[in-house]
This record gives structure tokens, C-alpha cells and sequence, in this order.
């Protein structure tokens, strides 16, 4: 388990030269064709959803700047529906005539419209003009559990199983379980009670992990470098499969091989191939532990 003892001049050029660190982002691709949209949602059992605005529109504006780039919304979008953004001034043929349908012709209406489509084309529901986060994801949520995105009834039997299941192993912390049923879950077609508790598991499970990588950075804090190594690469192992521990471990195993080096350059008396390695810690583990590490020692450090 122990950090490899290799001079830590040769490792100073590996770990200060090239480590990147790995960020969260939850992206949502709008596409703006109907037939890749209707593809893609049959693919993978989501519902469309048509955002319908205009340029000079100010209440289109407005959502885009206060509600779309809400991380919950984004999370929600990107994962449970296939977006398609359309102008209203030029919305081709066959988008236009989903939007008759709800609007008919000739009536007035407000910007931005959104509309909810099965995979199928059928229409779930609408709304008009702007909405808040709070009635957004309202709107995102009764789009999901519509009857229309109802899962079959031998899916929903299966998943309600998985979702009892999962219960008891997350009580049981075989997290890695619990965290591959709710995958698959995603994956299920519709929307139901399991696959929503399903997701609430994992949604544990990764808070789980922020703690895990929490009590191992509480070990490096200490010193205690090979126990936190060791508590990160169980990590890996208890979570397999948890974007949290993925990203979580990745950065904590860099940050602490460079604190070793570091470390193994300060016992040497070279503080200055010490500074190095700290500053580069403090500069792409900004925000985690590490960064706290970093800078402690960096204070310890020969002036």
C-alpha cells in the first residue's frame, strides 16, 4: 500500500508537469432537428421536450440566464429528456406541426412555450410564457411521471424488485450494488416509483462517497499519507461505478502523490523543489482538502 519511495526529483517531473484535475459538468445538448430528437428518445425511453422561443424574445432571455442554468434543471434535463430548441420565426415543417396542434391557428401566445412529447410524438402537455425554477421543475416532473411515460407494468414490476433490493444492500453499504441497479434502472424505459427510489439510492450513495473522500483527506491531514491512499483506493472499490468516487479518487491520488514528493524534497533539504509541488497542489486541487494541505505546509516552509 505504501507510496513508491522513487526520487522524488524524477517524480517532481511527472506530477508538477502534466496532472489535470477532473470537474463535474452536467451538459445538455439541444438538438434542432425533430427526427433526431424522436430517434434519440425512442433510444433511450426519455421524453422530448421542444423549448419554442425567439431571439428578441425578453422572457426567453430571462429563463435562459435564471432558470436553464439552474444545476438541478440541467441535471434533470440532461439526464431524463432529449431537448430540442426551435424559433418560432423558422420552425421547420414537421416541428411546426406539433406546436399547431398546441397552439392552433391564428391564436396568440406567450414565449417561451415548451412542449412534452412521448418518444412516440404524442403530446404530453405544454406550458406558455416564463416560468420560475421552482414551477420549471415542477413542469419537468409531471412531464416524467405523466401517464403517458408510464414504465410497462412488467418494467415498473422489475424495478419496484431492484428498488427493494437496493434498499437493503445500501443498508448493508455495498454501495457498488446499489449504484449498478440504478444505472440500469436509467436505462429502463417510462418512468415509475422504483426507478424514482432507485435514483434516490444513488443519490445516497454519492453523498456517501463525498464522506469517504472526506474521512481519507482527514487521514492525509494528519500525515498519514499511506492510510489515506489506502482509504481512497477502497473507495474505488466500495463505489465502483459513483461519478462522485471516480472524480473524487482520481484527484485525491494525485494530490496525495505530490504531497509525498514534496514531503521526500523538504526531508532533503530542498525547499525549493518542496515549494513547487505545493503550490501546484493548492493550484489544481483548489477547493478540496488538498488545497488546505497544501497551503499548511507551504507556511511551514523555509522563507
Amino acid at each position: 500500500m505504501k507510496f513508491s519511495m522513487m526520487p522524488f526529483v524524477v517524480i517532481l517531473g511527472l506530477v508538477v508537469g502534466g496532472a489535470a484535475t477532473a470537474h463535474a459538468t452536467t451538459e445538455v445538448v439541444w438538438l434542432t432537428k425533430l427526427d433526431d430528437a424522436i430517434a434519440t428518445a425512442k433510444k433511450l425511453g426519455r421524453p422530448v421536450v421542444i423549448e419554442e422561443k425567439r431571439a428578441t424574445c425578453g422572457n426567453c432571455q430571462a429563463m435562459a440566464k435564471s432558470v436553464l442554468v439552474d444545476g438541478a434543471i440541467r441535471s434533470t434535463l440532461a439526464r431524463d429528456f432529449v431537448c430540442l430548441e426551435v424559433d418560432t420565426d423558422h420552425a421547420p415543417f414537421d416541428i411546426d406541426a406539433i406546436l399547431r396542434d398546441v397552439h392552433g391557428v391564428g391564436n396568440k401566445y406567450t414565449l417561451p412555450c415548451f412542449v412534452y412529447v412521448t418518444p412516440e410524438g404524442k403530446i404530453i402537455r405544454s406550458t406558455n410564457g416564463f416560468r420560475s425554477v421552482v414551477a420549471f421543475k415542477s413542469d419537468l416532473q409531471a412531464a416524467l411521471s405523466s401517464d403517458a411515460m408510464r414504465s410497462p407494468a412488467d418494467v415498473e414490476k422489475k424495478l419496484a424488485e431492484a428498488a427493494d433490493a437496493a434498499t437493503k444492500e445500501f443498508d448493508a453499504k455495498k454501495f457498488g450494488a446499489v449504484i449498478r441497479a440504478a444505472r440500469e434502472a436509467d436505462g429502463a424505459p417510462g418512468w415509475c416509483d422504483g426507478k424514482v427510489r432507485l435514483r434516490a439510492l444513488h443519490d445516497r450513495c454519492e453523498e456517501a462517497a463525498t464522506q469517504a473522500l472526506e474521512k481519507a483527506a482527514g487521514l492525509a491531514q494528519k500525515g498519514n499519507f499511506d492510510g489515506a491512499k489506502a482509504a481512497v483506493e477502497k473507495l474505488q472499490t466500495d463505489f465502483a461505478g459513483s461519478d462522485t468516487a471516480e472524480r473524487g479518487a482520481q484527484a485525491a491520488l494525485t494530490s496525495l502523490e505530490r504531497l509525498v514528493v514534496a514531503a521526500q524534497a523538504n526531508a532533503s533539504g530542498d525547499s525549493a523543489s518542496a515549494r513547487m509541488v505545493y503550490e501546484a497542489i493548492v493550484k489544481d486541487a483548489a477547493g478540496t482538502p488538498y488545497e488546505a494541505i497544501a497551503w499548511e505546509r507551504l507556511a511551514k516552509l523555509p522563507k
